[in-house]
């Protein structure tokens, strides 16, 4: 019966579009629906709202179940014209029917250069504009990306002209912690708004680097750390109780904000929704 209930929303989805796109990824999925043509259907819809606030998926978007393992049924009955994905889902290819293309999509152009670029986002997207037949569509959608990033960027620089850098990290427990790097997609975010990274050197492929607590004290004094969740209340709690983290002095006499989760992986719609949530915590206004 479930089966029958989805197939049915997706034969009920308007064509906004001339293709009908399927993808188990979340960045290709957010970006159509933010751009105005959500796909027919996506990978991990149900865990997508705790990574991604932003754009709230329609409920005619179908659930392929896991992205990296879809329903196989399903995706036999749906009526697609086009599959979006990238290597990462390469050996979903043999599931998809035959004589349907596949476009391969990647954002962050595969992290190779030391420091991240907004180009790489601009070419992703037109690509997948134009593979929906929308090219004019993905152009003004980074054109309203690209506005409101320079507006979020305005108004933080307002709010606090005393914070120069900014260091994003991610708690992996009171002891040891991500810190993102010039290639990881803050980096974007942040020189969309004109602001200063701040970091502890080169990242992974994933655009971060381990860190122990202490080095934290390497960052200039005029560093605001910035928390992306998910930050654990037990971790927030044992750091209140270190003496080191408190020499430290990030939240006492250095700035200190928490923002909501970013899909560190995600297209441009992730680049700024950071730039949102930044703007909230340095505006205190909540970002709206």
């Amino acid at each position: 019966m479930r089966l029958l209930f989805l197939l049915c929303c997706a034969l009920s989805l308007p064509l906004f579009a001339a293709e009908r796109v399927v993808t188990p990824n979340w960045a290709m999925a957010s970006t159509l629906t933010a751009m105005g043509f959500p796909p027919l259907a996506m990978g991990d819809k149900r865990i997508y709202p705790v990574w991604m606030s932003d754009p709230v998926q329609p409920p005619s978007v179908v659930d392929l179940g896991e992205r990296y393992r879809p329903n196989r049924e399903l995706l036999a009955q749906l009526p697609f014209s086009r599959v979006v994905d990238n290597f990462f889902y390469a050996h979903l290819r043999e599931v998809y029917p035959p004589g349907v293309p596949v476009v391969d999509v990647l954002f962050d152009g595969g992290n190779e250069a030391p420091q991240q670029s907004w180009a790489t986002y601009v070419a992703a997207t037109q690509k997948l504009g134009n593979a929906i037949g929308e090219r004019a569509a993905a152009e003004g959608y980074l054109q309203r990306v690209e506005a409101a990033l320079a507006g979020y960027g305005r108004d933080i620089r307002a709010a606090a002209p005393e914070v120069k850098r900014y260091a994003v990290v991610q708690f992996a427990d009171a002891r040891q912690l991500r810190i993102f790097a010039p290639n990881s997609l803050f980096r974007v975010s942040l020189d969309l708004m004109g602001l200063e990274q701040a970091d502890l050197g080169a990242g992974n492929r994933w655009g971060s680097r381990l860190v122990a607590l202490p080095e934290l004290a390497q960052l200039p004094e005029d560093t605001c750390l910035i928390i992306v969740g998910p930050f654990p209340r037990m971790t927030e709690v044992e750091l209140s109780r270190s003496y080191l983290w408190q020499r430290i002095g990030f939240g006492a006499r250095r700035c200190l904000r928490k923002v909501p989760a970013v899909w560190l992986f995600g297209g441009p719609e992730s680049v700024e929704l950071f730039g949102r949530y930044l703007r909230g915590a340095m505006v205190g206004d909540g970002g709206e």
